[in-house]
């Protein structure tokens, strides 16, 4: 089978990788990442390197989404950690279980990732 210019282009890692520097859409970082194997590997260090947690992921499973996170492989390659919510603890003994969930998600969060130079 011959091979073409962008067939060898396009499955090879390091090259795949320094295309991904150069994008800096999120949304198509994450399209990308589902193309396949080799492409998952080059560009999801790029699409991790910057992880905002925001309303958008304040709803009712917040807590868990975070827990899921920290499962990520990825977290290594973050470099910048962005909080732009603060979740609505309430002041009841619920509320302080969900806090102290949340501060341990967090913890757990940050020590998977060795490279974080930023938290905001």
């Amino acid at each position: 089978m011959d091979e073409t210019a962008s067939s060898v282009f396009f499955s090879r890692q390091d090259y795949v990788t320094l295309l991904g520097s150069q994008i800096h859409c999120r949304k198509t970082l994450g399209a990308l990442c589902l193309v396949n194997k080799t492409w998952n590997a080059a560009f999801s260090p790029v699409l991790y390197s910057h992880v905002r947690l925001d309303e958008k992921h304040a709803e009712v499973f917040w807590i868990e989404k975070l827990y899921r996170l920290i499962q990520s492989p990825y977290l290594q390659f973050t470099r910048t950690l962005e909080f732009h919510f603060v979740p609505d603890m309430g002041n009841s003994s619920a509320a302080s279980t969900d806090f102290n969930k949340f501060n341990m998600a967090v913890r757990l969060i940050t020590e998977r990732m060795p490279g974080l130079r930023r938290l905001m």
